[in-house]
C-alpha cells in the first residue's frame, strides 16, 4: 500500500446551447465544479478504493480515462445537466519513491524475462528449423537410396528375364536338335530296314562279286555264282 498522487487530470466538456439558461439556473455560474471537477476526485478516490496499487498504476491504469468518463457522463445525462465530456486524460500517478523503485526493478526483470523468452523461443525456433532440415535430408537420401534400389530391382530383373529368355532359347535349340536327330536315327532305321529286303541283298551280292577279282576255271560259271551266292 501507498499513497497514489494524480499530477494533472483533465477533462474536455461541452454544454449544450439550449441547456445553458437551466443549467445555470439550478447548479450556478460554476455548475462544472459540481459536476466535473468534484465529481472527478470522487470517481477517482472510487476506481483506488477498489483497486490495488499494482493495478491503479500498472495493470487497469489504460482504462481509468475510459471509466471517469463514463461515470461523468452517465452522472450529468442523469441530472439533465445539458453537459457532454467530450474525452478524459489522466497523467500517469507519482507514488512513493521506495515503492518505485520496487516496481522499476520489477519491470526491468519481467524486460529481462521477456527477453529471455524471446532467444528461447529463437532458439527453439532455430533448432526447429534445423530439424527440420535434417529430416528434409534424411528424406531426401531415403528417396534417392529407394530409386536407387528400385533401379537395382529393375536391373536383376531384367538380367533374370534374359537369362530366362537365353535359357528358352537353349532348350529349344536342344529340343529341335533331339528332335532332328531322333528323326535322322528314324529316317535311318527305316532305311535300313528297306535295305534288308531279298532283292537288295542279291543286288549288293552282285555288285560285291564284281568289284572283287576272280578267276574261274570250268565251262560252268554260272553255277559257280550261284553255289557263291548261296554260301553268302
Amino acid at each position: 500500500h501507498g499513497t497514489v498522487f494524480f499530477g494533472r487530470i483533465e477533462v474536455v466538456n461541452r454544454l449544450n446551447q439550449e441547456s445553458v439558461i437551466s443549467t445555470v439556473k439550478n447548479f450556478g455560474v460554476n455548475y462544472d465544479k459540481t459536476w466535473i471537477y468534484d465529481k472527478i476526485h470522487h470517481e477517482v478516490n472510487q476506481f483506488c478504493s477498489k483497486h490495488t496499487l499494482q493495478e491503479v498504476f500498472i495493470d487497469k491504469f489504460d482504462q481509468l480515462d475510459e471509466q471517469l468518463q463514463r461515470a461523468l457522463q452517465d452522472a450529468c445525462t442523469h441530472h439533465e445537466t445539458g453537459i457532454d465530456i467530450i474525452t478524459v486524460r489522466v497523467t500517469k500517478p507519482k507514488i512513493p519513491t521506495e515503492i518505485m523503485k520496487n516496481y522499476e526493478a520489477v519491470e526491468a526483470e519481467k524486460t529481462r524475462l521477456a527477453i529471455a523468452r524471446v532467444r528461447q523461443e529463437v532458439v527453439l525456433e532455430e533448432a526447429q528449423t534445423e530439424s527440420m532440415k535434417q529430416a528434409a535430408v534424411a528424406e531426401r537420401e531415403k528417396v534417392i537410396k529407394e530409386i536407387g534400389m528400385d533401379k537395382l530391382v529393375m536391373e536383376q530383373e531384367k538380367r533374370a528375364e534374359m537369362d530366362n529368355i537365353r535359357a528358352l532359347a537353349a532348350a529349344t535349340r536342344t529340343r529341335v536338335h533331339a528332335e532332328a536327330e531322333a528323326y535322322m536315327l528314324e529316317r535311318r532305321a527305316e532305311g535300313n530296314k528297306l535295305m534288308l529286303t531279298d532283292e537288295h541283298l542279291e543286288s549288293v551280292f552282285y555288285e560285291s562279286v564284281h568289284n572283287v577279282p576272280k578267276v574261274y576255271f570250268g565251262t560252268d560259271t554260272a553255277s559257280l555264282i550261284e553255289g557263291a551266292r548261296l554260301r553268302h
